[in-house]
C-alpha cells in the first residue's frame, strides 16, 4: 500500500478523532458511508475513490435507460472529467470511480475530492433511480459507519 494514501488516512483519523482505518483483504480501505460502501486504494501514483451506483435493472429496455442516463448525467456534471462509471459483471452493478494524482494531496484536497465524489454518487444515484443513496455527504459522513 502506498504511503500517501496510507498518510492520508491517518491524517483523516487524526483529525476526526478516529482509530487509523484497516485495509481490506483486497488491499484497498472501505469506508461505510450511509450503510454503503466506499472504496479507497492506490495505485499506478493515483489514489482511486470506488463505489458501487446501484444494481441494474435486468429489463433490457430499463437497463439500457439506466446507463444512458448516468452517462448523460456524468457528462453534464462539472466534476466529469475525473469520475469514470463502469459495470461490476459479478454482481451486476453500474459504479462509479474517481481518480486523482496522490502526488503532494494534502488532506484538504483529499476532502475536497471525497465531497465531490460523494455529491457525483448522490446525483447520479437520484437520477438514476437508485433505491439505496448516498445522503450524507463530506468526510464526516464516514465516521459513524466506517472502519476507523
Amino acid at each position: 500500500m502506498s504511503t500517501t494514501l496510507n498518510r492520508l488516512m491517518a491524517e483523516f483519523a487524526e483529525k476526526y478523532g478516529s482509530s487509523n482505518p484497516e485495509l481490506t483483504q483486497e488491499g484497498c480501505f472501505e469506508w461505510h458511508v450511509d450503510g454503503r460502501p466506499v472504496r479507497f486504494f492506490e495505485s499506478t501514483g493515483n489514489v482511486y475513490m470506488d463505489a458501487g451506483l446501484r444494481k441494474l435493472p435486468e429489463d433490457k429496455q430499463d437497463r439500457g435507460d439506466c446507463i444512458k442516463i448516468a452517462l448523460q448525467a456524468s457528462l453534464a456534471n462539472a466534476d466529469s472529467y475525473a469520475d469514470s462509471l463502469y459495470i461490476e459483471v459479478a454482481d451486476d452493478t453500474l459504479c462509479l470511480y474517481r481518480c486523482v494524482p496522490a502526488a503532494s494531496l494534502s488532506l484538504h484536497e483529499f476532502e475536497g475530492v471525497f465531497e465531490s465524489f460523494m455529491h457525483s454518487l448522490e446525483c447520479l444515484g437520484e437520477l438514476t433511480g437508485a433505491t439505496t443513496s448516498y445522503g450524507s455527504r463530506g468526510p464526516q459522513a464516514m465516521l459513524p459507519y466506517g472502519r476507523l
